[in-house]
């Protein structure tokens, strides 16, 4: 069994470096895209690029929202099924029913003690 995984392993470290070659080929081979700034520069803006931003800067800051409160358009809400609610409910008293149990035995039995 030993010399099977052996051959095993030695195949597919054979294969990911042969994967490894190919996937190095192909990224030096591939020429960065022309709109890409090199690394550390900052891409040139055009004064109606600016003007645009500052617009959409201005009307961020008189609506008085906050980015990170905002939906992002990609973002799907989840959407609850039939039966969801209940369960939730359920499985918050399963987790929390029992130390609430608890707590208030132990607040029972000081009450009872050092009353």
């Amino acid at each position: 069994m030993g010399k099977k995984l052996d051959k095993a392993f030695d195949l597919m470290r054979e294969n990911n470096r042969l994967y490894l070659e190919d996937q190095n080929k192909k990224n030096k081979s591939d020429p960065p895209p022309s709109d890409a700034a090199p690394d550390g520069a900052v891409p040139d803006v055009s004064p109606d690029d600016a003007e645009n931003i500052a617009a959409l800067s201005e009307t961020d800051d008189r609506r008085g929202d906050d980015p990170k409160d905002r939906e992002r358009p990609d973002e799907k809400k989840i959407e609850l099924e039939k039966g969801d609610l209940p369960a939730m409910i359920l499985s918050a008293m399963l987790v929390f029913g029992p130390v609430i149990l608890i707590l208030t035995a132990l607040v029972v039995i000081a009450w009872i003690f050092l009353h």
